[in-house]
C-alpha cells in the first residue's frame, strides 16, 4: 500500500480490500461485548485525496460486503443510477442506529434494531433482490419466483 500510495497510481485509484472471515478461529469470543464480533470481517477502502476530501468515516456503524458497491459509485460516478438495496456508509444524512450487517448465519445491528426487524429486513432484501436479478437475468416471472422463495 505504501508504494501504491507514494506513486502516481495514488491520484486516480481506488483500492478495497475486505475478506470472508476475519481471526475467529484464533482469539477467544466469550463475553458478550466481543461475541458480537464474532462474524465481522476486514474492510480497507482508500480512496484518492480529492476523492476522499470532507468524507465522514463511522467506525462504529455495522457495514456488509453489500454497502461497498453503494458507498463508492456516487464518489465516482456522481449521476449513476444503479440498483442498490442497501447503505452508503459515507452518507451522515442517514440515522447510523439502522445499519446492520449479515454474515451467512447471523446478522448484527445497533440499538436501533430489534432482532425481528433486523432478520425482517434481511428477507426483504433477499426477496427484492432475488425477484429483480432473476426476473432481470432469467426472465422468470416474478409471481412463480415468490413461490420458490417460500
Amino acid at each position: 500500500m505504501n508504494k501504491i500510495k507514494n506513486s502516481k497510481l495514488a491520484e486516480n485509484t481506488i483500492i478495497i480490500i475486505t475478506g470472508d472471515h476475519n481471526i475467529r478461529s484464533v482469539l477467544p469470543y466469550n463475553t458478550k461485548e466481543v461475541a458480537k464480533y464474532k462474524n465481522s470481517v476486514p474492510l480497507y477502502i482508500y480512496l484518492p485525496e480529492h476523492i476522499r476530501k470532507g468524507l465522514i468515516v463511522d467506525t462504529q456503524r455495522w457495514a456488509s460486503h453489500y454497502d461497498i458497491m453503494p458507498s463508492i459509485i456516487p464518489l465516482i460516478l456522481s449521476d449513476a443510477r444503479y440498483f442498490s438495496l442497501d447503505q452508503n456508509v459515507f452518507d451522515t444524512t442517514k440515522i447510523t442506529l439502522y445499519y446492520y450487517s449479515i454474515n451467512d448465519y447471523s446478522i448484527m445491528h445497533n440499538e436501533g434494531l430489534t432482532d425481528e426487524q433486523a432478520v425482517r429486513l434481511v428477507k426483504a432484501r433477499h426477496t427484492i433482490a432475488a425477484c429483480y436479478f432473476n426476473t432481470i437475468f432469467n426472465g422468470i416471472e416474478t409471481g412463480k419466483l415468490l413461490e420458490k422463495q417460500k
